[in-house]
């Protein structure tokens, strides 16, 4: 027995063993509960769904360490990985509910739902009589095996795509075991325009409602996500009232006392010194398996196959072809914005900035761009092809851990300009790292900078040119700012996982 009549956690991490790229935000929270748990006194069984959803099966801790070795190191998995491929022995009698529930079905159940949950006596009633249609198929015993009624179930991944949440239900309907969830942001219900496609929309509304229903108790990255969680609650009319308790995510590896960054004393970089050669090339691991030598194609598969050997002639005529990795062209002044590119993220600003800044004949650093490509995001990439911009603005997808710590050491500031952040991770990672950034009036990157940063409209350009022409040419105010950065509270990933346990086992008040 853990406590308080919990006799094992079950973690979900499906969302980890399925992601491929660069750890970023709730995915990146994952990773350091499961490290936790991995090390940690309490019975933990990890635990992931089938490809179909209509099973979970037990994952090996061997497995999950291999898969966080990936991440953190870029090592490359010792047996081929691939704990998912196997489908569970229970025959598929009836079609698939993710299928059931797919694009035109999905969107007349959220419909229904929206005005009906207050006027129901109980979710049970409400949720079977919408989904008793759909047939769902039998819980397979190796399934329900898993559970008991002092199990403490954990779900904290992308569950939108990656959970089944009739399954769940209906195994703690008959249980009536603890399930505890995360939640970080809404932006997708508010901003429909940012989504790929109504069906993204509808999904993620369907991931709400369930899970508002599902926990008895979610943690909040922020005061903002918790206001905004309670607000679509009553919104959509939704009668759950489970516990919000705010938990902010972690910002740096290691805490403030090993963590303590020295203000420098010499003067910040400047836009005179764009004469000094490009940064140096760093050789880092990158989170991508392989490349295929031919083409140059990043090959994500889970098994990938040593590459050909070729003659010294086609070796020759691959390097010439291939890009060349880690040599960065950028100037050794430059702004740093490290963001998946989306339309939230409002980069296109700070290519209309970076534009007003070449029409003004002043000397401005480069801008440099660290993230995966997202959706959406066409208008940007359109923009990003003038040859003119992309000798001052750069982007790279493949900066591992290593050399992001590098670029944050060299950038002579941070730029955070998201429209809407439930917390705003990145922009606390660069207060942590003891750089100054200049942030969006977004109230999810004012509470993750504890306010101690410049915050400016997400709409206005003209204001954002003037604070980077600002800092980077006065070094009295950029390091008034950097000294600023002393005053921002560090929090080790380690104690944020450590207090997510304590919350999930009730030993953590609210």
């Amino acid at each position: 027995m853990i406590d308080k009549g919990i006799s094992a956690i079950l973690f979900d991490c499906s969302t980890l063993l399925r992601w491929n790229r660069p750890v970023t935000g709730i995915v990146r929270a994952q990773l350091e509960v499961a490290k936790y748990l991995l090390h940690c006194p309490y019975k933990t069984i990890f635990v992931a769904f089938s490809p179909d959803k209509q099973a979970l099966l037990q994952v090996s801790k061997e497995t999950l360490q291999n898969k966080i070795d990936f991440f953190m190191h870029g090592s490359p998995p010792q047996k081929p990985f691939n704990p998912l491929k196997r489908l569970s022995a229970v025959p598929r009698r009836l079609k698939k509910f993710a299928d059931s529930m797919q694009h035109s079905k999905i969107l007349r159940f959220v419909e229904r739902i929206q005005f009906k949950s207050s006027q129901l006596k109980s979710y049970a009633d409400g949720i079977n009589s919408e989904i008793s249609p759909l047939f769902l198929p039998p819980i397979a015993r190796s399934t329900r095996a898993l559970f008991n009624k002092e199990t403490l179930f954990i779900t904290m991944g992308l569950d939108w795509e990656d959970s089944n949440y009739a399954l769940l239900y209906q195994l703690k309907h008959e249980l009536r075991f603890r399930v505890v969830g995360m939640f970080c942001d809404a932006f997708i219900l508010k901003n429909p325009q940012w989504a790929a496609s109504k069906e993204i929309v509808a999904s993620f509304m369907l991931h709400f409602y369930h899970l508002s229903y599902l926990c008895d108790s979610i943690a909040s990255i922020s005061d903002y996500s918790k206001d905004e969680f309670h607000a679509l609650l009553a919104a959509h009319r939704i009668a759950a009232n489970p516990l919000v308790y705010v938990l902010s995510l972690g910002n740096c590896d290691k805490p403030k006392a090993t963590t303590d960054i020295a203000v420098s004393t010499q003067p910040a970089p400047t836009p005179a010194s764009r004469t000094q050669a490009p940064l140096p090339v760093v050789v880092t691991p990158t989170i991508t398996l392989h490349r295929d030598p031919i083409s140059g194609e990043l090959i994500g598969d889970d098994s990938p196959e040593p590459a050909p050997a070729l003659s010294p002639k086609r070796k020759e005529s691959v390097r010439q072809k291939l890009p060349r990795k880690n040599v960065r062209a950028h100037s050794s002044s430059f702004v740093l914005y490290v963001s998946t590119i989306e339309p939230r993220k409002n980069h296109l600003l700070l290519l209309d900035v970076w534009e007003r800044l070449l029409q003004s004949n002043l000397c401005f650093p480069d801008l440099v761009l660290v993230g995966m490509r997202g959706w959406g995001a066409d208008a940007f990439w359109e923009r990003f092809k003038n040859e003119t911009l992309r000798r001052h603005v750069f982007w790279y997808d493949d900066v591992g851990d290593s050399e992001l710590q590098t670029f944050y050491e060299r950038a002579q500031f941070c730029v955070f300009p998201s429209f809407d952040e439930g917390l705003g991770l990145g922009a606390a990672e660069s207060l942590a790292r003891g750089k100054p950034v200049l942030v969006s009036t977004s109230r999810g990157l004012c509470e993750a900078t504890q306010n101690l940063m410049p915050t400016l409209s997400p709409n206005d350009p003209e204001v954002w040119a003037e604070w980077i022409l600002r800092l980077s040419n006065d070094s009295a105010e950029l390091q008034n700012l950097t000294q600023k950065t002393q005053q921002f509270t560090r929090r080790s990933w380690h104690d944020f996982a450590h207090d997510f346990i304590e919350f999930a086992l009730e030993k953590k008040e609210p």
